[in-house]
């Protein structure tokens, strides 16, 4: 894929919604709505109070709601050795100089194939790449962009996975008693409530509103990721036939490269470049 002229046309303002930027606990005023942002490591969680000890709970709220003050704290080590919780995701924890880099690490599937791997920030810039080529709209290109971030965190869980999950979840739950009808999906959508509780905090980093309160966009989004599926699929498998779990029915996504491994470097420039593209996000190392 080219990394070519960066576009410069406009999005559509009829379904555009203002940019909401966080703003840091204790500044007076904020910065208008729009304006670009600029994120720097040393600048993220530790330099703006997120940092806390192994043992210490922290805070009471967050964006997933009231926390339990007897539930104990879940801890993920950051970039900067600071611990966050996994149920308690903060904007301020989301660090996109380091999200980039992650994401340029992880590989679709699960690197389950012959040569090498497509990172998930190649298939995040493709995809928004993509959107904005055939909507000329940078908004759903940064919903795009930001739809996976939560695996900078929670890491990819492949759909078989996620179902191998689901299925074990509920024979332990009919094990225990709960009735069938209850235990149904309750695996799949406790996968589902942990990813989201974290893009919550993820589109307030962004300055973006919830993406289910913008169905068209919501729609634009899950089926680009269904039809970057399918695309990468053939070109990592070598196959035209329907891939498992990806939706095969909808049209090839309109790209500006083919689909080829981009590599570490590559994917986390690219990554960056289309935060600020798309995303008003300036994320420089400092």
């Amino acid at each position: 894929m080219s990394d070519g002229a960066k576009p410069t046309a406009a999005g559509r303002k009829g379904d555009r919604p203002s940019r909401l930027v966080p703003r840091p606990a204790g500044a007076a005023g904020g910065e208008a709505a729009g304006a670009r942002r600029e994120a720097k490591p040393g600048a993220g969680p530790a330099a703006s109070g997120s940092s806390r000890p192994f043992e210490t709970s922290g805070r009471s709220t967050g964006p997933s709601g009231p926390r339990n003050a007897d539930r104990p704290l879940i801890p993920i080590i950051m970039f900067d050795g600071t611990i966050a919780d996994m149920v308690d995701v903060q904007p301020q924890d989301i660090d996109w100089r380091h999200v980039a880099e992650t994401l340029s690490k992880l590989p679709r599937y699960t690197g389950r194939h012959a040569g090498p791997v497509v990172p998930i920030g190649q298939h995040l810039v493709m995809g928004a790449d993509a959107i904005f080529t055939e909507t000329g709209d940078t908004v759903p290109a940064g919903y795009f962009l930001a739809h996976d971030v939560h695996e900078y965190l929670f890491g990819d869980l492949t759909r078989p996975s996620a179902l191998a999950i689901d299925h074990h979840v509920e024979a332990i739950l009919i094990e225990r008693g709960i009735s069938s009808d209850a235990a149904r999906g309750a695996g799949k959508a406790a996968i589902e409530r942990a990813k989201a509780h974290i893009d919550v905090a993820v589109h307030q980093a962004a300055g973006l509103p919830p993406l289910d309160g913008m169905p068209l966009y919501r729609r634009i989004v899950r089926e680009m990721d269904e039809r970057m599926g399918y695309a990468e699929a053939q070109a990592l498998y070598g196959s035209n036939r329907p891939i498992p779990l990806v939706r095969c029915d909808l049209p090839p996504p309109k790209l500006t490269g083919a689909i080829r491994p981009w590599g570490p470097v590559k994917a986390e420039i690219a990554f960056l470049d289309r935060l600020e593209r798309y995303l008003g996000i300036v994320a420089r190392v400092s």
